[in-house]
């Protein structure tokens, strides 16, 4: 059964954009709405995500996320 979720990433290493990209194109089809934000004087980004997914997909796509360097994920489901 999908539920909703919202995810909050913050990227504090810019070498792993790309590999968060990645993993957020993979789960393109269950992402509902997503915002990036650029916080230039604390050289960070935030990317919020809302997902309708199953609870396998999103623990996997979050563990995933975990891994990268400098990449910190929040998240909060229905």
């Amino acid at each position: 059964m999908k539920k909703i979720a919202v995810l909050s990433i913050m990227i504090k290493d810019k070498s792993s954009v790309e590999a968060v990209n990645k993993l957020l194109h993979e789960a393109g089809d269950d992402i509902l709405g997503r915002m990036g934000l650029p916080i230039k004087a604390h050289d960070l980004s935030i990317i919020s995500i809302v997902i309708e997914t199953c609870e396998e997909h999103l623990n996997a796509l979050v563990e995933s996320l975990d891994k990268l360097p400098g990449v910190q994920v929040k998240f909060v489901k229905e």
